[in-house]
């Protein structure tokens, strides 16, 4: 459509359709009304996720306009924490919807900008008459997913947020662990009990008795070679037996040759 096509269409719409802008936070919306780029913008604060206020918000303000009953109406807001849901009854309103990129809406570099809800409620609706006016591409439209495509992406997004809790509550232990002198474990586990821990000050001993403390070392020490008898290598990793016991390569061995 031609440019001119938009300006008579524009014309013949002025004052016959309500633009309405929905700022949407936590506790509260603000909805920003209008006809026209030249007309006053209404704005009206509301509790927030209230449909049957909204409903009744727009009959107000077609009356404020001195529009009739019938009169068409088309929404727009920014996509953020509540979804699409508002969109879905909006469509079954029978509302003209626009769910936006917020991160394509259009700004003034030079102009200083106050950060309130009034304000972008009142730009928003602004910007919804442009794009209904021969604008198109003065923001980014959405595409809203059906029902079944939304729930489908909540599995795979649920497990992604399990795994970095799983993995920052780890962290946090290991921290708490290291801070104390105790060892994550090989291969960045914790492994081992807990519970059997000891700090930097509390040698862990193999045995009752052993008073030569632990070698500190994740491998087989040294003076635990000398004295637990022979090697076996398999496959390139040789293991340490004593006595027909089999001891890991990566278990802690006290000074005296036991295992810890």
């Amino acid at each position: 459509m031609t440019r001119a096509a938009h300006s008579e269409e524009y014309t013949r719409e002025c004052g016959q359709v309500l633009y309405v802008a929905f700022e949407l936070g936590a506790k509260e919306w603000k909805l920003g009304f209008t006809t026209d780029l030249a007309a006053t913008v209404r704005v009206r604060v509301m509790p927030a996720r209230e449909v049957g206020r909204v409903r009744r918000e727009l009959t107000e303000a077609k009356e404020w306009y001195g529009l009739v009953g019938t009169a068409a109406v088309r929404s727009c807001y920014e996509a953020g924490r509540d979804g699409f849901w508002l969109h879905r009854w909006l469509t079954r309103e029978g509302i003209d919807d626009r769910v936006v990129d917020s991160s394509s809406i259009e700004v003034n570099r030079r102009q200083r900008r106050a950060k309130s809800d009034g304000l972008d409620a009142r730009k928003l609706v602004g910007m919804l008459v442009r794009y209904h006016t021969g604008e198109p591409r003065v923001w980014s439209v959405l595409r809203v997913p059906t029902v079944a495509a939304e729930d489908g992406r909540q599995l795979h997004r649920a497990l992604r947020t399990l795994k970095q809790d799983l993995a920052r509550v780890t962290n946090r232990i290991k921290g708490l662990l290291a801070t104390q002198g105790i060892g994550g474990g090989p291969r960045g586990a914790l492994g081992g009990d807990l519970e059997e821990g000891r700090g930097w000050e509390m040698a862990k001993r193999c045995r009752p008795g052993c008073g030569r403390g632990c070698s500190g070392s994740g491998r087989t020490p040294s003076s635990c070679r000398g004295r637990s008898g022979r090697w076996r290598g398999s496959g390139g990793r040789p293991w340490l037996t004593r006595r027909g016991r089999r001891w890991s390569r990566w278990s802690a061995c006290c000074a005296c040759g036991r295992s810890g």
